[in-house]
């Protein structure tokens, strides 16, 4: 809908008391533009060489040099998010989200100072503290811990071990550090492959589901690169979201500001979560219902009360 659309959509998410953000990524580009090229403004590798990366074919299981992307240089960064938030006003945006400046850390071997992935926490502080100054929210995605405590609101929390490391066990880690002091999101629950046990996993952690939602959809996104985009068709998920916010609400509601104050493990498949504010939560993954001290916890169900 260009400029004018962009305008409407905000008017309309303000009266309906919604914050929301538009997405950009300050750090890959294809083309020069704006003042950047790959020649002064691309991030160099050892051989002070231009950095660049490719796409990958699933398929062919090969990546295509023809598409190249670059790589902002470290000294442009902040300046790049300085030049986002001239334009803030004139795009009519609520907030700002820069998923890849908070999710993504890198070098650049042009200068000693940046070798190591040097001084990235000091440019993500800045940039972030310049958007508070500016008077706007900041969304983070998958935020790593340095770019959380700077931001508003995070989504694409993780509710999955990334299985790197061989374990006994798991915990909701990032959630244990950060809920209750920034409010999270999950990663998006209808395009993972099994939506029950995701949303068991947000209610152990206490956060809230989130949804990625096409409204005019296109039968071409089920053969695109990007294949769990089918998932997300409006219609096809409205009832969905509906239902769960009928069910989860409360126990939102009732969690607000807490943060986890413990994470014990019962059994392979029971895990209690108890909050700072006395409320507790049992979770049964597992595929029979069980006995517990809190009470009976149907297979993939989960109970919540106030502790004594």
């Amino acid at each position: 809908g260009g400029a004018g659309g962009l305008a409407q959509f905000s008017d309309a998410m303000t009266k309906l008391g919604v914050n929301w953000y538009m997405d950009f990524d300050l750090i890959s580009f294809k083309k020069s533009a704006n003042g950047y090229s790959s020649a002064n403004n691309g991030v160099r590798w050892l051989d002070g060489q231009t950095a660049y990366f490719t796409g990958f074919d699933s398929v062919k299981l090969s990546r295509d040099d023809s598409e190249r992307y670059y790589i902002l240089a470290r000294k442009d960064l902040v300046g790049a998010a300085d030049k986002l938030l001239a334009k803030a006003d004139d795009l009519g945006l609520d907030g700002i989200s820069l998923g890849s400046v908070s999710n993504t850390i890198y070098s650049d071997f042009i200068s000693a100072d940046t070798v190591m992935c040097g001084g990235m926490t000091d440019d993500v502080a800045t940039i972030l503290g310049n958007i508070d100054k500016a008077g706007r929210a900041h969304l983070a995605n998958a935020g790593n811990a340095y770019a959380m405590v700077g931001s508003d609101a995070a989504i694409d929390a993780p509710i999955y071990s990334s299985n790197y490391d061989i374990s006994d066990k798991d915990v909701p880690f990032y959630q244990m550090v950060f809920r209750g002091y920034i409010p999270m999101n999950s990663v998006s629950i209808n395009l993972c492959a099994d939506t029950s046990d995701a949303m068991l996993r947000c209610i152990s952690s206490g956060i809230a589901p989130t949804y990625t939602l096409t409204y005019n959809y296109d039968n071409e996104l089920i053969t695109s690169e990007q294949t769990m985009i089918f998932g997300s068709s409006y219609e096809g998920n409205k009832a969905m979201i509906e239902s769960t916010y009928s069910d989860i609400k409360d126990y939102l509601k009732s969690i607000d500001g807490a943060t986890v104050a413990g994470y014990d493990i019962l059994s392979e498949d029971v895990r209690v979560t108890r909050f700072s504010n006395g409320v507790y939560t049992v979770v049964n993954f597992g595929d029979t219902a069980v006995e517990t001290a809190y009470g009976t916890v149907e297979a993939g169900g989960w109970i919540t009360g106030v502790q004594a």
